[in-house]
């Protein structure tokens, strides 16, 4: 979808801060990917929780993170704004990376379209600094409902954007059987 996203917006700008943040993704993964399985152990709440991620599953990541970086490459890349509010807010600041900071930023600055797929942060934006924003999971919705797109691309999708670590995403009945599918569940 990126490589079509200028078709609908006039201008799209990616903060080299993007970039960088996907890059620092790849490698870190690299790194884990050993050729064996990788437990994870993570808290959420008061429980803890272990996962196991096959070495298959860590070269599918970053193949996505790879393929993702390659299309942003292609739309104009800018820097960070030498001044916005954004950087002036101290709660913003606790509550956005630098990537994410700066990409609303450009946004509010040139008046673009904030194109993200976390929709805590499109929230956000709209709410705090009156920037417009749209997301490839809206895209992708609306291509479903066209008959462009299958359901499975549309839950493939909500599944990386999960893996990727994006908030607010929408999961539906579809996205778990499709989840347990892809991990072996019948």
């Amino acid at each position: 979808l990126l490589e079509h996203v200028d078709r609908y917006h006039r201008k799209v700008w990616v903060p080299q801060s993007v970039i960088d943040a996907v890059s620092e993704e790849i490698d870190g993964h690299k790194i884990m990917d050993g050729g064996r399985p990788t437990l994870v152990t993570f808290r959420r709440g008061e429980a803890y929780y272990r996962e196991e991620i096959t070495p298959q599953q860590t070269r599918e990541l970053i193949e996505s993170f790879e393929n993702l970086r390659r299309q942003l490459r292609r739309l104009s890349v800018v820097a960070r704004p030498a001044a916005s509010p954004i950087y002036e807010n101290p709660e913003a600041a606790a509550a956005l990376s630098p990537e994410f900071a700066d990409a609303v930023a450009i946004a509010r600055e040139s008046g673009a379209v904030l194109i993200s797929d976390d929709l805590f942060l499109k929230q956000l934006a709209g709410n705090e600094w009156d920037v417009k924003g749209a997301a490839c999971f809206d895209l992708l919705a609306y291509a479903v409902m066209q008959g462009q797109a299958t359901t499975e691309v549309l839950e493939a999708a909500t599944v990386r954007m999960i893996h990727w670590k994006c908030r607010g995403i929408p999961i539906r009945v579809a996205t778990i059987l499709f989840a347990l599918q892809r991990s072996g569940y019948d």
